[in-house]
């Protein structure tokens, strides 16, 4: 599979061999550090994988602590109430790649409300 810019057709990635699921994150000790590093990538280099379960903006209140996405724990929104990824309505199907496969991006401004690198925004990336 070739992923391609669905505005413009430029490839995006070389030919990737799909993986049944999204791999579970192992534990590395410096994200609890008081500078933590980046987090390796999910996928290994030359596949990819579909999320399956709701993940990204927008996020609603959940009546438990639950993991807010896939692979990232728990968040509140400073009022005591828990988040989630829009719930069972949420968002799915979004492609995960190793990022060393994807070229010809630039970074775009952050924005919670958007596709954010983490589910409180992050740099977004865009055909170039």
């Amino acid at each position: 599979m070739v992923f391609v810019c669905v505005a413009c057709g430029v490839p995006l990635t070389g030919p990737l061999v799909r993986l049944p699921a999204v791999p579970e994150a192992p534990y590395y000790a410096w994200w609890e550090a008081e500078e933590p590093g980046p987090s390796p990538a999910t996928v290994p280099a030359g596949r990819y994988a579909v999320e399956t379960e709701p993940y990204g903006a927008p996020l609603v209140a959940s009546e438990v602590p639950v993991p807010v996405m896939p692979r990232y724990g728990t968040m509140s929104d400073g009022r005591g109430r828990w988040l989630v990824s829009r719930g069972p309505r949420g968002p799915r199907g979004n492609i995960v790649v190793d990022p060393g496969d994807v070229h010809g991006l630039e970074d775009d401004h952050a924005s919670p409300a958007c596709c954010g690198a983490t589910p409180t925004g992050g740099m977004n990336q865009r055909c170039s």
